[in-house]
């Protein structure tokens, strides 16, 4: 039998005979390490100006260590798992790779954790510098960007939540506790007088009495739960949380409820990458869109973007206030089904083409509310028609008593008043393209006992059918037409729903979020208060945002050349240089 000797291992070196490591630690980290990009980006950062401090000197004079180590450091952390300043701090004793890019630096995790605490408004214009290098870089553009938001738990358990109704709960129960345990303390008390021995005493509230609840304690949290309806009820707040107070509890998609925040994402269409973010503790997404578009177009440089979202954000207040801020809106729809239709007051004045062109928000107000779509709307699914007073149609009462609008949409019963019945239907009055009244709520009507029809005035064309004035008699007193002085005109705004983009959304924005809570473990903050949880996400987007760079542009040498000579390219041009 052949030995296995014979065919011998690949053997390496033995610790004791010789050195494992070269001289130069450079040669063991390979030139598409991404660190070799973090060192990079960071070294030409300018710290001073983003609001970065050093870290505090020892008491026995050692000085502070440089901010850029301690960033790179978690940089470097999330995007290898490491969150916690204790992990860290390992790390930098074992790991090679830290010990290149921090010149075999090895701060404790007090260190660590003071720099973020210390710099939490500085790390949360991180994620900006990144975007804006990328923008220059050409990796890109947030032209188009789709926006979503997850909820991501903080650092506080249910059990150290309350609301207004689960502490009256509590209080009561506290309460009931409080007076059982002391009438049996009393009890005892007389029964040692009389030296009667033990009583035993049955409790209504599962209270052991060989194991008392302290009346201190209950007490303490008696005044707890006042102290707490009374903070909620100044403020208005539905909820309170102990831990943490700027979080609040949500559901979550498993079915159940955690402490979280909600962060908004805005990720660019074409690059996949974060652009954007708000932390936010709302428990839900709507009225969310303009303001997270806004914070995209303020990083990225944009005077206009195109924002999807999905049915979440459906807010008629907030695609509104899109529309005037030179955000085009592709929102999921609850309610109407191939188009939104937006209501805009008319404001007639003369719209030149240079107005038409501009990007400026107060342009594109202007342009809109004189029935002009503006030029930077072109070429997506919004349109404009403005609508005159045009022909004369009627609401009509049916023999089976249904009362159906000009537009053929049936009409809900609202209540009874002196001399006739309303009626109203809020979802036709949403969707609808001609407009029967210059208000922006929905039309009512009132019928008299004797009235088959109220006629009105439309506007808009009379590209869609409608009804004509039946040929009956009834009074002349149950309608007020042509007696109401009303707008000469509307402006209609449409946007056309687009499947394909909404589909688009979902492959964009859900992405990032997958990735960051499930491949770098990213589902819980480890910090407390909004300021500390901003920086904290800004650190995940940033590093997911350079994963990214690095796939588009090719690999980190591609990224670090296209790097340099954006700066190069700026300085020739007398741009200012960003980073």
């Amino acid at each position: 039998m052949r030995s296995m000797r014979e065919h011998p291992y690949i053997e390496g070196l033995i610790p004791e005979q010789g050195t494992l490591l070269p001289e130069c630690l450079d040669e063991i980290i390979s030139p598409e390490n991404p660190i070799r990009f973090i060192r990079l980006f960071v070294m030409q950062l300018d710290l001073v100006r983003m609001g970065f401090v050093r870290s505090k000197p020892k008491g026995t004079g050692r000085p502070g260590y440089d901010p850029a180590a301690l960033l790179m450091l978690y940089i470097y952390g999330h995007l290898n798992r490491i969150r916690s300043s204790r992990m860290l701090e390992r790390e930098c004793a074992r790991n090679l790779e830290l010990w290149w890019l921090l010149n075999r630096l090895r701060p404790d995790h007090n260190t660590i954790a003071d720099f973020r605490k210390d710099n939490r408004k500085a790390l949360k214009g991180l994620l900006k510098e990144f975007v804006r290098l990328c923008v220059e870089m050409g990796l890109t553009k947030g032209s188009r960007i789709c926006v979503d938001g997850t909820p991501i738990q903080a650092v506080n358990g249910l059990k150290q939540s309350t609301s207004i109704e689960l502490s009256e709960k509590k209080l009561q129960y506290a309460r009931e506790q409080l007076r059982l345990v002391e009438e049996y303390l009393k009890d005892l008390d007389e029964a040692d007088k009389i030296d009667q021995g033990r009583l035993d005493r049955a409790f209504a509230l599962d209270i052991d009495p060989k194991r008392l609840p302290d009346p201190e304690d209950i007490k303490a949290r008696i005044k707890k739960h006042e102290a707490a309806i009374r903070e909620m009820r100044e403020t208005g707040e539905t909820q309170l949380l102990f831990t943490d107070p700027d979080a609040r509890v949500m559901p979550t998609k498993d079915g159940g409820k955690r402490a979280c925040y909600n962060i908004q994402a805005a990720a660019d269409a074409d690059s996949h990458m974060i652009v954007g973010f708000d932390v936010t503790n709302d428990r839900n997404d709507m009225n969310k869109l303009c303001s997270t578009a806004k914070i995209a177009m303020e990083i990225t440089g944009n005077s206009s973007v195109e924002v999807i979202a999905d049915k979440g954000y459906s807010s008629s207040k907030d695609v509104e206030d899109c529309l005037l801020n030179g955000i085009a809106p592709q929102v999921g729809m609850v309610y109407d089904r191939e188009e939104r239709v937006v209501n805009l007051e008319y404001h007639p004045q003369e719209i030149t083409e240079e107005k038409r062109a501009s990007q400026n928000p107060e342009d594109i107000r202007d342009c809109l509310h004189a029935g002009v779509l503006p030029k930077c709307y072109e070429n997506t699914d919004i349109s404009v028609e403005l609508q005159y007073e045009s022909v004369t149609s009627c609401f009509i009462r049916h023999e089976d008593g249904t009362v159906t609008c000009p537009m053929g949409k049936v009409m809900n019963f609202q209540g009874e008043k002196k001399n006739g019945t309303v009626y109203g239907t809020k979802g036709a009055c949403r969707t609808c393209p001609n407009r029967c009244t210059d208000g922006k709520t929905f039309k009512t009507v009132k019928f008299g006992p004797d009235t088959k029809y109220v006629p009105v005035r439309m506007y808009g064309s009379p590209r869609f059918p409608l009804p004509q004035i039946p040929d009956v008699r009834q009074p002349d007193h149950n309608h007020v037409f042509g007696n109401v002085q009303r707008a000469p005109a509307r402006v209609m705004v449409f946007i056309k729903r687009n499947v394909q983009k909404l589909k688009e959304r979902f492959r964009v924005s859900e992405h990032p979020f997958g990735t960051i809570k499930f491949y770098d473990g990213a589902h819980y903050f480890l910090c407390k208060g909004k300021e500390k949880v901003a920086a904290e996400t800004a650190l995940m987007f940033t590093s997911y945002d350079i994963r990214r760079a690095i796939s588009i542009a090719g690999g980190v040498q591609n990224l670090m050349r296209r790097m340099t000579q954006a700066k190069t390219r700026a300085k020739t041009q007398g741009i200012p240089i960003r980073i």
